[in-house]
């Protein structure tokens, strides 16, 4: 291998690599993120005229809400892409799994998706008000605030969970497991 050459994987790794996200994929993840960011931003820009979220973290604070938002977007975003990914080339696997097993699969990808959301936006806002003490937000941070969490959970969660694969996919897809169905 020369420096002009990349480094290659070997051959069983490229197989357990997830595929890039396509164009088709790419677009319904930030159209996700686009109604997410608005409704989010809505709630912010609500909450700020309203004057409950006025600081980053605490009683009375934005962080709250802003986790909420972040954790309803990726808890949907999720869902939607985990269920669009079933008719994406080289996911035919997803639609050999018994309906249970992907309804459980489904609520375990959403619900995941959901607490990390809402994990990261309370530990952004954490930092956040460690760095901006005592700091009052107005109605146009409050808004800007929401829908960037918002907005960002609900595309990274597409993204991700259009992404996932499972071992599954392999013993569905190998030539020994003989009737192409997931066996035990």
């Amino acid at each position: 291998m020369t420096a002009a050459e990349p480094a290659r994987l070997p051959a069983g790794a490229e197989a357990d690599r997830a595929p890039a996200p396509s164009l088709r994929v790419e677009a319904e993840a930030l159209l996700a993120a686009a109604i997410a960011a608005v409704l989010g931003g809505v709630v912010g820009l609500i909450i700020g005229l309203l004057g409950v979220g006025v600081r980053l973290w605490g009683d009375a604070s934005i962080a709250g809400w802003a986790a909420a938002g972040a954790g309803l977007a990726a808890a949907v975003s999720s869902a939607l892409g985990y269920w669009r990914a079933r008719t994406t080339d080289g996911q035919e696997w997803r639609r050999r799994i018994a309906s249970w097993r992907y309804v459980v699969s489904t609520a375990s990808v959403v619900i995941a998706h959901g607490a990390l959301a809402m994990i990261g936006t309370v530990a952004l806002f954490a930092v956040l008000s460690r760095a901006f003490i005592n700091v009052e937000l107005t109605a146009f941070w409050t808004t800007v605030l929401a829908a960037t969490a918002t907005g960002l959970s609900g595309w990274l969660s597409y993204l991700s969970a259009s992404r996932v694969t499972s071992s599954v996919s392999r013993r569905c897809s190998s030539p020994s497991s003989g009737s192409g169905r997931w066996q035990p």
